[in-house]
């Protein structure tokens, strides 16, 4: 896809946990060679933007997908990045914000390679700049909206309708 595409899908195959490996469960998921393109079953195939399989490092996807995404709010363009999928998909593990004890794979995920890379950025570009921040961290969980940032005491909760 050219560089001027405004929305890019990516898809990653996250490793099994240590509890899935120890019951015997297997990947239903498979990455054709050379292609952004995953295999379910034998017979369905479908193409994206990217694809990342297993063995994919929390360092890849990031420089691959999204590291690009940080450059252009720089240049004055609103960036995007949503993690959607099914409950144990992997979102939690691709976008950083949860840990498996004692898994290899407690690595920092999306958002904080991306908040690092921001503030990188900023104290690198600051002189006569001023930045101003604006940062959303929602949670959509049957059709509740959570605000992740909000304070314990002052937890902020919308239905959608």
């Amino acid at each position: 896809m050219g560089d001027d595409a405004s929305v890019r899908v990516a898809v990653r195959i996250r490793p099994l946990l240590c509890r899935e490996v120890a019951e015997g469960s297997q990947t239903c998921v498979s990455v054709t060679p050379g292609k952004p393109q995953i295999r379910m079953g034998s017979d369905q195939t479908f193409t994206f933007d990217y694809v990342f399989d297993m063995d994919s490092s929390q360092e890849i996807v990031y420089e691959t997908a999204v590291a690009q995404l940080i450059e252009k709010s720089f240049q004055g363009f609103n960036v995007t990045v949503l993690a959607y999928g099914q409950t144990g998909s992997g979102k939690t593990y691709t976008m950083g914000t949860g840990f498996e004890d004692e898994s290899p794979y407690d690595l920092p995920g999306i958002i904080t390679r991306a908040i690092r890379s921001i503030f990188d950025q900023a104290n690198a570009k600051k002189e006569g700049v001023r930045f101003e921040f604006d940062c959303q961290f929602l949670e959509l969980y049957n059709e509740e909206i959570v605000d992740l940032l909000a304070k314990k005491d002052a937890f902020a909760s919308l239905i959608m309708k």
